[in-house]
């Protein structure tokens, strides 16, 4: 409930609204060449040249160009930053750009890997018995809490930060508990949202696992053979709609409900019925108060891989 609400003795939930938005992906820098990417139906996937790829099946990502991330900080410590903190950092700037009132009572973010790929570095000198004197960069900026304090103190942020891991949902995850705290009322306003940069170890985990496709990603088709991965990081600001009207911020959309579920059913398939994908939406409906037939856009997981499309085409 609303503070307000809290000390009428209402029990209603608050209005959730999304004041500020920012985004960096292969598809652009910005809500505004993302958008116009969608539009035009732009190809961002390209060949991987980061690391080698050629025992891999699948040889292409959706990459951010390393020229297109904003460096913050001068000499030794912004060079010292994994992407990943880059990626953060640029995706923040823009939001807090739209909104530069909004100051955050809690970060909730997601992400898979972090600075992995830093870790994968430190393994590796480790193994070859190579020079460590980068051992404490590699260790000081693998954690994935990491990205998300370099992109607060860039911007003067001291606001606690809630990391969640959850695989390819982790993101969705960070800005339904997000949701979740504002509608509650424990929270006026939270940033959230979710990053991941290309590492090599998640990139040759799934071609191992034969998840990832040579050719191109095509979800629900008859002859899909699996997924492009890639990397990027976007951050909503979100706070009480009523807060945030009052003293007259843009609303760019409202939240009204938000579903999770686990199935369980194998650690790298879901369950063939489709029973958690359907659970999840079950119970966003419930939280939304909607019926079905009222929403007009699903947003699918679409991995193009045999087991995935078959449950969530269910």
């Amino acid at each position: 409930m609303t503070r307000s609400a809290a000390l009428n003795g209402k029990s209603h939930p608050a209005r959730v609204a999304v004041v500020a938005a920012g985004i960096i992906s292969p598809l652009g820098c910005g809500l505004a060449e993302t958008l116009e990417s969608l539009r035009a139906a732009r190809d961002c996937i390209t060949p991987v040249t980061r690391f080698p790829v050629d025992r891999c099946r699948c040889k292409t990502a959706g990459q951010v160009p390393d020229e297109r991330l904003i460096v913050r900080g001068n000499g030794r410590r912004g060079q010292r930053l994994h992407r990943a903190s880059h990626m953060m950092i640029t995706a923040l700037e823009e939001a807090l750009a739209q909104d530069r009132q909004f100051e955050p009572e809690l970060t909730v973010v997601g992400t898979t890997s972090g600075g992995m790929s830093y870790g994968e570095d430190y393994y590796r000198a480790l193994h070859r018995h190579d020079d460590l004197r980068r051992s404490p960069t590699w260790i000081a900026n693998y954690p994935p809490q990491k990205a998300v304090i370099d992109a607060q103190e860039a911007f003067g942020i001291s606001a606690p930060c809630e990391v969640i891991a959850n695989a390819c949902a982790s993101g969705t995850n960070a800005i339904g508990h997000g949701f979740e705290c504002v509608r509650s009322g424990r929270y006026q306003r939270i940033l959230t949202g979710g990053y991941d940069a290309l590492s090599e170890l998640v990139f040759v985990g799934f071609d191992s696992l034969q998840a990832s496709t040579p050719e191109k990603c095509r979800p629900f088709d008859r002859h899909r053979t699996g997924m492009v991965l890639g990397e990027g990081a976007a951050i909503l600001a979100l706070e009480n709609f009523e807060a945030a009207r009052a003293r007259g911020a843009a609303i760019l959309a409202e939240i009204i409900g938000y579903g999770i579920s686990t199935d369980n059913f194998h650690l790298t398939q879901p369950n063939p019925s489709g029973s958690g994908a359907r659970q999840a939406m079950e119970r966003a409906l419930e939280s939304a108060r909607l019926a079905a037939d009222a929403v007009d856009y699903i947003n699918a997981h679409g991995t193009a891989t045999p087991f995935n499309d078959a449950a969530e085409g269910k």
